[in-house]
């Protein structure tokens, strides 16, 4: 089965709009511009030989932003979890309901089991790596998390009185106050919001309960955006609620399970979920810490959190993948007709991960990998057998569009613009916003309450395109774009494709995009010139 959760929600307000929107970027810069062409062009990955052509090394390239850059610059106020050489404390608050079954005794028992399963190392009784471990590997040892777990919260009433995030949010302020928590302690980047709270509640969630149907019992990662900043006591921002029971979801309980914190934090980190929400396509099917939960947070999720930086391919190029491997590093090809690369010096170039490219990621499927435990061992909370999946290594081929909106005022009225340009320290008039994830409908509603709907329509947004889409090697497709990634037809019906090691690229092998047509959507406007990436690639991938 598999597990859903909440995306992280925003306070929505409602302005009146005007559109204003054009294909060329008119932004004057003092950067000089690297203008290349890479129609038909070839990319070699290679394990001999030197790199050369047409790309960028990781230690010549700047991420223009990354998550926690841009986030005083959203709509709304978004405090993320921030890469720091200081250790990150987060609070873990445990809440106690009128309506729990647990004793005494069992508070303090589970208070023991949140400390195993957030801080721990190389403990035994939990299964794959705690949540303070999982992050400082993931993170290639950049991020040290330290989680503070309080006693329980008695807050003597009944859980179904929490039915909302804003209610939610109260109960943890209260139980914050009881504790007389010195809340500067865990505001390390001073900006008068606490960086991160998980707070847990001992009774069952809404699929383990028989007695209350309260959706609120979930997992979930909410964002307040109704308090102001206070830099002498911080208000609370952005927190994680989740049930206890998430610690027992796999391995038949034998041993305490980290997978849904450790999902839920991703979030605190600013990453959004990778699943379709209708159950309709499964962008990366499955195989992500942000999608169901399991395994590892892939490049591009690394990149966009500044764990990582990337190859920038822009032409004709042959790069040593040994070399890729060494670095931590991904390969990113980008799209004819665009000009992502600027070049500030001779030396140093900028590249803009907000945008729309080809990622190329090696799959190292042995012991010293995160995805090695799951797929090795199976999960039984989503009825994973081990070595059911991929039991190899190889490549990954991702197709991401992470464009964003920006919404400036101008005199009375707003305008609205897609914002594509890279340039550093550029001094934005006005708030980005999301155009597209992977989760059907997500940002259509949160567009569609800022007056953003005709707008989606106009320039040809549409739940078919994703943030993030894995580009199976083996995959058959259907003539429908609609039908993505994991449906295919089979004696004219659809099912589901189930993974397997030819999901990844090899030796041998060669990608081109005009066979994978149905993973560059076309956004169904004849005269729109934003959202429509089909035909945009022509770059070859050869691997050698």
């Amino acid at each position: 089965m598999k597990i859903f959760h909440k995306l992280c929600k925003i306070s929505t307000f409602f302005v009146v709009l005007m559109f204003v929107s054009s294909c060329n970027s008119s932004i004057e810069s003092k950067f000089t511009i690297k203008n290349y062409e890479v129609n038909n062009a070839n990319v070699i990955l290679t394990e001999t030989g030197e790199s050369s052509g047409e790309f960028v090394s990781p230690n010549n390239v700047e991420l223009s932003y990354t998550v926690s850059s841009i986030s005083n610059s959203k709509i709304g106020k978004y405090t993320y979890l921030e890469n720091s050489d200081e250790v990150i404390k987060i609070l873990v608050v445990p809440i106690h309901f009128k309506d729990s079954t647990f004793s005494n005794a069992k508070l303090d028992e589970y208070k023991t089991k949140f400390d195993l399963v957030f801080n721990s190392t190389n403990d035994s009784s939990v299964a794959f790596k705690s949540v303070k471990e999982f992050y400082y590997e993931s993170s290639l040892g950049q991020v040290n998390l330290e989680f503070d777990i309080l006693d329980f919260y008695n807050a003597n009433v009944s859980s179904s009185l929490y039915t909302n995030e804003e209610s939610t949010k109260d109960l943890i302020d209260d139980a914050l106050d009881y504790f007389n928590i010195d809340r500067k302690e865990y505001d390390l980047n001073n900006d008068g919001f606490i960086d991160g709270i998980f707070a847990i509640y001992d009774v069952n969630n809404v699929n383990n309960n028989t007695t209350s149907d309260n959706d609120n019992l979930w997992a979930y990662t909410y964002h307040s955006t109704g308090d102001e900043a206070s830099m002498s006591n911080p208000n609370i921002n952005a927190f994680a609620w989740a049930s206890y029971d998430f610690l027992l979801e796999g391995y038949n309980g034998k041993k305490l399970d980290p997978h849904t914190y450790i999902h839920e934090v991703g979030h605190l980190f600013g990453l959004y979920d990778y699943y379709d929400y209708n159950s309709k396509s499964s962008p990366l099917s499955g195989l992500d810490t942000m999608d169901s939960n399991i395994m590892d947070h892939n490049l591009y999720s690394k990149m966009i959190l500044g764990w990582i930086k990337p190859y920038v391919v822009y032409g004709n190029a042959t790069i040593n993948i040994n070399e890729v491997k060494k670095n931590n590093s991904c390969v990113v090809i980008l799209s004819d007709s665009k000009e992502l690369v600027y070049s500030k010096d001779e030396s140093t170039f900028y590249f803009n991960p907000f945008s729309e490219y080809i990622l190329v990621e090696p799959f190292t499927y042995d012991e010293s990998s995160l995805v090695y435990y799951d797929l090795s061992n199976g999960y039984d909370s989503l009825d994973l057998e081990p070595n059911a999946l991929i039991n190899t290594s190889g490549y990954r081929i991702y197709h991401v569009d992470k464009r964003l909106g920006l919404i400036s005022q101008s005199s009375n009225s707003y305008n609205f613009s897609l914002y594509d340009s890279n340039i550093p320290n550029y001094e934005l008039n006005g708030k980005f916003f999301t155009l597209i994830l992977n989760t059907t409908n997500a940002e259509s509603s949160r567009l569609g309450s800022l007056g953003l709907s005709s707008m989606m329509k106009k320039y040809g947004i549409s739940d078919y395109f994703n943030e993030i889409n894995l580009i199976a090697k083996s995959t058959k497709y259907t003539n429908d774009y609609k039908n993505l990634y994991v449906y295919q037809s089979e004696d004219g019906e659809i099912g589901l494709m189930p993974v397997s090691n030819s999901y990844l690229f090899n030796k041998g092998d060669t990608f081109n995009p005009s066979n994978y047509q149905n993973y560059f959507v076309n956004g169904g406007n004849e005269n729109n010139c934003i959202f429509n990436n089909q035909n945009i690639f022509s770059t070859n991938i050869i691997f050698e």
